[in-house]
């Protein structure tokens, strides 16, 4: 599948038809018009998307292949919920916006790794021609999701990643940014560089090379990890690697799981013995300015009643002066 045109210059005009229902939408309009771009030129037929959110992106893909027969969309969040309101469904906008013909060319799977879905719906559907990536931002975050989709893309497939410069903002928002530039095959960016440095999205057509570049994501998942996935999603994730890499492979990775959940739950008792410190300080301070403010009301009294005394006592001589002068 190869790009000629610049995405985000083609056939953009279709966003238009749900440009206000994209307020929710964590990409910008020119990266909404690097996707649609793409999609309405290459017309891929199997479209996985990885990071669903409130579903702009999935509203952007549906309406994207609205006229393609053929197209069809399926779209995995490890939530269940969206992450910015637990109150709502992830992927919601989807259904409160897309007509029914519309719903019927989408799956949605939620509640875990892609690991944990994706044999299936490769077996039912086939290879995908297209993915769009675009989750946590930190390591292991991507890393680990593009293990887990690689060996399921058609050859000369595209990955779309989004956030590709998120490292500017925040310090350990790298995953996209490192991926972008490991992953071998022609690279393109939007021409139009809005409100940022750098384009934050980009497409990746793979070649026959890329699968080879997989050693140097597992030494890549080296780097400090942010977070700690759960001990379940990430034993059904190395088991699913174990059919797909080396042993050296899922080793590696192996022993840099171990590593950080011991090195992270170290953070973690150290932050917390540190934050038992910080509030016993705050109670010991608390209680010195309760008694301070005691010691002030009681000095506040003891200097009304010398007072008092003081101002009898000159009334009395003052009396005393009095009668002595009758």
């Amino acid at each position: 599948m190869k790009i000629k045109n610049i995405p985000e210059h083609y056939e953009n005009e279709l966003l238009n038809d749900i440009s206000q229902y994209l307020e929710l939408s964590e990409m910008l309009v020119s990266e909404q018009k690097f996707l649609n771009g793409i999609i309405r030129e290459l017309k891929p037929k199997n479209i996985l998307e990885v990071g669903v959110a409130a579903g702009a992106s999935s509203l952007i893909i549906l309406n994207a292949i609205k006229d393609s027969n053929d197209s069809f969309l399926t779209s995995i969040d490890y939530n269940e919920k969206y992450y910015r309101d637990s109150n709502k469904k992830t992927g919601f906008l989807v259904e409160k916006h897309m007509s029914l013909s519309l719903l019927n060319k989408w799956d949605f799977y939620a509640g875990g790794f892609v690991s944990k879905f994706i044999e299936g719906i490769v077996k039912d559907k086939g290879k995908f021609d297209l993915c769009l990536l675009d989750t946590v931002h930190s390591v292991p975050g991507e890393l680990l999701d593009i293990l887990m989709i690689l060996p399921f893309m058609k050859e000369n497939g595209i990955i779309i990643l989004h956030d590709t410069n998120y490292n500017i903002y925040n310090q350990n928002g790298i995953s996209n940014c490192v991926l972008f530039s490991i992953l071998s095959g022609n690279k393109l960016q939007p021409v139009t560089v809005e409100n940022t440095l750098i384009p934050n999205i980009g497409a990746i057509e793979l070649s026959t090379d890329t699968l080879k570049d997989v050693d140097d994501i597992f030494n890549a998942l080296t780097l400090p990890w942010q977070y700690l996935p759960k001990k379940d999603d990430f034993i059904n994730a190395k088991e699913l690697f174990s059919k797909l890499y080396s042993k050296e492979s899922i080793e590696l990775l192996g022993r840099t799981y171990d590593y950080y959940e011991n090195k992270l739950n170290n953070d973690y008792k150290i932050r917390r013995e540190n934050e038992e410190k910080r509030n016993n300080n705050l109670n010991q301070i608390n209680k010195l300015n309760e008694k301070i403010k005691k010691l002030k009301k009681q000095n506040k009294k003891y200097k009304k009643e010398i007072n008092q005394y003081k101002n009898r006592k000159v009334v009395k001589l003052a009396n005393k002066l009095k009668k002595s002068l009758m």
